[in-house]
């Protein structure tokens, strides 16, 4: 059910960093025959299908160095009952930052022509839910039948927590990828739960990715994991923990050194 990676790596921290938001998902990529889709074969009965799906967690200079998950969504409504995928709600913690919220609706019209229609700022609402939760909700426009939406957003955060990555829910997936770059003083035990396999699963050590002013340069260790194809996630009666079984990524903290190895 679980196969348990651990990274034990260190290095040194840095007030200078070569980030890895480069790789982050950006808006635009829909095609014409993801618009003309009708149906997703593997499952005839689906509202929705997310076409691809991409998260990526690194360290942000531009907001004083702290850890930032840029996400990216894109997903095709398929029937009527899975106009409710672009009801979209994302729940953060006190002190975290949830922000560039970005999205796009595109829809085909009998002309061939691709209709764009954009999430508005003043679209996005924001509620506080108690106990230091908050949420940010909002709906995506023109929202129909064959319907292809985009929607990206970064969570920025002071906690050392990586949050769990879901590769399976209740709408399959057809592409669903998690990266990050991961200073080397901090080190995580990974774990991938479910039974689903992973298509891809790369670690690979980055020298040089940090830099300490008059000091030295330390490294990271970048992490690539993704699955294709993936089912809906269906409960069965016996499932105490429905969640427990679902494939996702679970990160946690083993050990931390300071800068200066200690």
């Amino acid at each position: 059910m679980k196969k348990i990676i651990l990274l034990v790596f260190s290095g040194l921290i840095s007030l200078t960093t070569h980030s890895q938001k480069s790789i982050s998902s950006k808006l635009g990529d829909v095609s014409k025959e993801e618009l003309e889709m009708m149906a997703y074969e593997n499952d005839t009965i689906a509202g929705a299908l997310i076409l691809k799906e991409h998260g990526n967690y690194y360290l942000n200079k531009k907001r004083n160095y702290r850890k930032t998950t840029d996400y990216y969504f894109k997903v095709k409504i398929l029937k009527k009952k899975g106009v409710d995928e672009s009801i979209v709600k994302i729940r953060y913690y006190d002190e975290e930052k949830i922000h560039d919220i970005k999205g796009i609706t595109y829809n085909l019209l009998e002309s061939g022509k691709v209709q764009k229609k954009h999430l508005l700022e003043k679209d996005v609402y924001y509620k506080d839910l108690g106990n230091k939760w908050k949420e940010a909700v909002f709906t995506m426009p023109d929202i129909k039948e064959g319907s292809v939406i985009e929607y990206v957003y970064s969570v920025t955060s002071p906690y050392s927590a990586i949050d769990d990555w879901k590769f399976q829910s209740d709408i399959p997936k057809l592409k669903s990828d998690f990266t990050a770059s991961i200073l080397g003083n901090w080190q995580y035990n990974v774990r991938i739960l479910g039974f689903l396999k992973l298509k891809r699963n790369d670690q690979k050590i980055q020298h040089d990715c940090i830099d300490v002013p008059g000091l030295s340069s330390g490294a990271c260790v970048n992490l690539s994991y993704g699955m294709d194809t993936i089912p809906a996630f269906e409960e069965e009666d016996y499932m105490l923990s429905p969640d427990n079984y679902k494939a996702k990524l679970s990160f946690e903290l083993a050990l931390y050194k300071s800068p200066r190895g200690r």
